[in-house]
């Protein structure tokens, strides 16, 4: 149990910090990007990554199949299935990367028809810079899953820091002497090749015990069950990227490029939040999978309700700050051609909470190796979707592609993901979580109204300063509400309760 949390608490601490670095340096290269280059290629981007997300289906959910697949036999130290495993996984890969490769090739003669709007030439190469980036991933970054599943991720954070700064850095230099958008690309291209080598060559020498090329086969219980969860795994990526990587497509083909890198910069910011969230809760996903091995149903479902519960209280702040700072952000970092109107950034937010606060739920359910019972709600989740952005794009724009979103996730999706968690892991009712996810809408809901009428009554300037006091305003209301709400919640008391330990144990050890 402590090495866990230890590990637990490594991967959480090394995650965030590439998340903040990378955060700054973002933001630094996409506002040098508006400055130095034609929006377009900022739209391009947008579209170009969609299509990369479709060809990323190829995989199959076979990489989170095998990190399931790797739990056990790395708590048990049998090197030799490990081995089994990853070698079978290294031919796969390699084959998919085959695959992606051509259909890349037989895709650019179509590549114009998508990107409507766009002038600034050159698109064939540009799509094949794509194109080899994620193939290359596929031929040489296979064993990061590896050190994923065996919750030591955090020894790569040193290779990751130093990387993403060169990455970045090399762009911004770029687009300031050159102003060059290929440059731009090749410059992350070669960076991203030389770190998938090292990190290649790390991995192999830090799992010394594991052979990646050996010649023993998967036994048939693995086999079997792997062939179950990619089944799932294959519908439910294929219904995720028609609900979450169509929305440029969609954008670009039927209203304009332009409002793809428009839509985009907000975009960068959920993606951040998103991942701020992701990597706190992912931190301890692989914890959770020694625990569905380990312990009992009750155990794993107080522990699911810690989960949720910081889940909730990070995405809902998230939620209320960006509601009110999101367009003095944009405002300040790409000025006023570059911001939406308030319902489409409502629609970015509601969307963002909705796919965010499932996030405890999605790493439980992929922690256990739910895959296949969930196989059949993505795809329904994507027809909704699909059907309503399709239709409604034409009459009301931007508006109708970010409803189809928010209908898919609030008919199906809240409450069915969850159903399910409760019913076949914890073995008990879900409407204890359903009673539990209506009132924190409602609590967030509550928050949000009161700094509409706050703000409407203070307005702030689009500066800097008006940023730094929107937010205090938005964190100290926050704090007051959630505080008389969660206090005598058992979460929080346990929360509490283990901090204050903490702190009473450090003053006994200085004294």
């Amino acid at each position: 149990m402590a090495m866990r949390t230890k590990n637990s608490i490594y991967n959480i601490i090394s995650n965030l910090a590439i998340i903040l670095l990378q955060t700054v340096l973002v933001f630094a290269v996409r506002i040098i990007f508006v400055r130095n280059l034609n929006v377009e290629y900022l739209g391009l981007q947008g579209l170009f990554n969609n299509i990369i997300s479709m060809l990323s289906l190829a995989d199959m959910g076979l990489s989170i199949s095998i990190c399931f697949s790797l739990y056990e036999p790395l708590a048990k130290q049998n090197y030799e299935k490990v081995s089994a495993i990853m070698s079978f996984f290294r031919k796969v890969y390699w084959i998919l990367a085959a695959g992606i490769l051509s259909i890349g090739f037989l895709l650019v003669p179509f590549i114009h028809n998508l990107a409507n709007g766009y002038t600034m030439g050159n698109l064939e190469i540009i799509f094949l810079i794509y194109i080899f980036s994620l193939v290359i991933e596929y031929f040489l970054n296979y064993k990061e899953i590896l050190i994923l599943a065996d919750q030591r991720k955090y020894k790569l954070a040193r290779i990751n820091i130093i990387f993403t700064f060169l990455i970045y850095i090399s762009q911004i230099l770029i687009l300031i002497v050159f102003k060059n958008f290929i440059f731009y690309l090749l410059s992350e291209f070669i960076f991203k090749l030389i770190k998938f080598i090292i990190t290649n060559v790390y991995i192999t020498r830090y799992y010394s015990q594991v052979q990646f090329y050996s010649t023993k086969k998967i036994d048939r219980e693995t086999q079997k069950q792997l062939k179950k969860n990619i089944k799932g795994l294959l519908m439910f990526r294929l219904g995720d990227y028609l609900v979450n990587g169509t929305d440029n497509i969609i954008i670009s083909k039927f209203i304009n490029i332009g409002i793809v890198g428009i839509y985009g910069n907000y975009l960068s910011v959920i993606a951040i939040l998103k991942n701020i969230t992701n990597n706190i809760i992912n931190g301890i996903t692989a914890s959770f999978g020694n625990l569905v091995v380990e312990e009992n149903e009750k155990t794993q479902e107080n522990v699911f309700n810690i989960m949720d519960y910081i889940n909730f209280v990070i995405v809902g702040y998230f939620f209320v700050c960006i509601l009110q700072l999101f367009n003095k952000f944009i405002i300040i970092c790409f000025g006023y051609d570059y911001v939406l109107n308030m319902k489409d950034v409502i629609l970015i937010c509601i969307n963002f909470y909705l796919i965010s606060i499932l996030l405890s739920i999605n790493s439980v359910k992929n922690a256990a190796g739910l895959y296949y019972e969930d196989r059949y709600s993505s795809l329904i989740q994507a027809i909704i979707n699909l059907t309503l952005s399709l239709i409604l794009v034409h009459y009301i724009g931007l508006t109708g592609v970010l409803l189809g979103t928010t209908f898919s996730y609030l008919l199906l999706i809240s409450w069915q993901r969850p159903y399910i968690i409760y019913t076949k892991i914890f073995k008990t009712s879900f409407f204890k979580y359903l009673v539990r996810f209506i009132e924190r809408i409602f609590v967030i809901a509550f928050i949000a109204l009161l700094n509409y009428f706050i703000f409407k009554w203070l307005i702030l300037p689009n500066t800097i300063f008006g940023f730094i006091i929107t937010g205090c305003i938005c964190t100290i209301i926050y704090g007051i509400i959630l505080f008389f709400y969660s206090k005598n919640k058992v979460e929080y008391r346990y929360l509490m309760d283990n901090i204050i330990k903490k702190i009473k144990s450090k003053k006994i050890v200085k004294e």
